[in-house]
């Protein structure tokens, strides 16, 4: 049974939709977490909010480990007379390429208790008098970037006469899917970046980046299309986190009564990009000035330590693509450790490298 989590009460806001009073209960990454007996906790929440539509963003059990019970107590467990709905994470497209009879014994179980399992696919509903699609887009396996004309062969074209509600478990999705012509995505799969740095969010992401542009919170595009970004309520490495709690998200969409919509700054997403682009510049530099002298016949430790560790850290923000989309789960997990260990190895070595 793990620790707390939090509820952020989240207001979003649309003036040019015709959409009023919509409550939505977000819930991503349970990775087969427990809180509560039977997932009590989690349950009494939702059912306390009394939601028009309740989400689960994906990777609800773990592949590699596969317990559904957290999930099916938590569903039994919520007694809120509304839709529910589920989409795809990358855990559950694995569990389906590794064990596909028990993969459609455990989503039949899970349907059983009223969700609607959206493997791409999309149901239309009708709420206070207004009319809302909801759309789940399944992360794909092989890669978790998409375009507008891959997501419109998969789900169809968007209609913009409703409100247009997207589950992507990957936020990678998301200016794509803005694009498209969602109104709101609702994502999770980063685990908030596993460790919140101040000014500058998340640190880590599980698809082998760091600091990734998106990593917990409300998102906007365009002051058209927004995302709510969930932190989840488990993760890897034994739940492993730093300043990021784990959260469910109650959403209220133009609501009276709604907390004051608080849109992620575009400040923290820039200042990421250039950190990214010193730390790369510094790296390429590191390379340059380890080749001259050994180049010339001259290299200690230092400076060979330096021109691998800058190898693996360019290798580390911006990752090879085999390890990006490799069907093997472990590369992406030993990546996950050693990034961390490349970074802080890195940084010490440059301090003893110029002084």
């Amino acid at each position: 049974m793990n620790k707390g989590f939090e509820t952020n009460r989240v207001g979003i806001n649309y003036e040019l939709k015709s959409i009023e009073n919509l409550k939505i209960a977000h819930i991503s990454d349970l990775h087969n977490s427990c809180f509560g007996q039977q997932n009590i906790d989690l349950a009494a929440e939702i059912n306390k909010f009394e939601p028009d539509i309740i989400a689960f963003s994906g990777d609800m059990v773990n592949h590699n480990h596969v317990n559904p019970i957290p999930f099916i107590d938590l569903l039994k467990n919520i007694n809120v007379e509304c839709p529910m709905y589920f989409c795809l994470g990358n855990h559950e497209i694995r569990f389906r390429r590794l064990n596909r009879e028990d993969y459609d014994e455990v989503m039949s179980q899970i349907t059983s208790l009223g969700v609607n399992l959206l493997d791409d696919e999309h149901d239309s509903i009708n709420i206070n008098g207004y009319d809302i699609n909801i759309y789940g887009l399944a992360t794909v396996a092989s890669g978790y970037g998409s375009s507008v004309k891959s997501i419109t062969k998969r789900i169809g074209s968007c209609d913009k006469n409703a409100f247009n509600i997207v589950l992507a478990h990957s936020p990678s999705w998301f200016d794509s899917l803005a694009e498209w012509g969602a109104d709101l995505v609702l994502s999770g799969h980063v685990h908030g970046g596993i460790i919140k740095l101040p000014v500058l969010g998340g640190l880590l992401s599980p698809e082998c980046s760091v600091l990734p542009k998106y990593d917990s919170g409300l998102f906007e595009y365009n002051n058209q299309s927004k995302m709510y970004l969930s932190s989840g309520l488990g993760g890897a490495l034994d739940n492993f986190r730093y300043k990021n709690p784990r959260e469910i998200s109650l959403i209220y969409v133009n609501c009276a009564s709604a907390p004051k919509e608080k849109v992620g700054k575009r400040i923290a997403t820039d200042i990421k990009f250039s950190l990214k682009i010193l730390l790369t510049f510094i790296m390429i530099l590191t390379i340059i000035f380890s080749f001259i002298p050994m180049s010339l016949g001259y290299a200690n430790k230092t400076i060979v330590a330096n021109l691998v560790l800058s190898i693996l850290g360019i290798m580390s923000i911006y990752p090879p693509k085999f390890i990006v989309n490799s069907r093997i789960f472990a590369m992406k997990e030993i990546l996950f450790i050693l990034r961390v260990a490349m970074i802080t190895a890195y940084i010490i070595s440059t301090i003893v490298f110029i002084f």
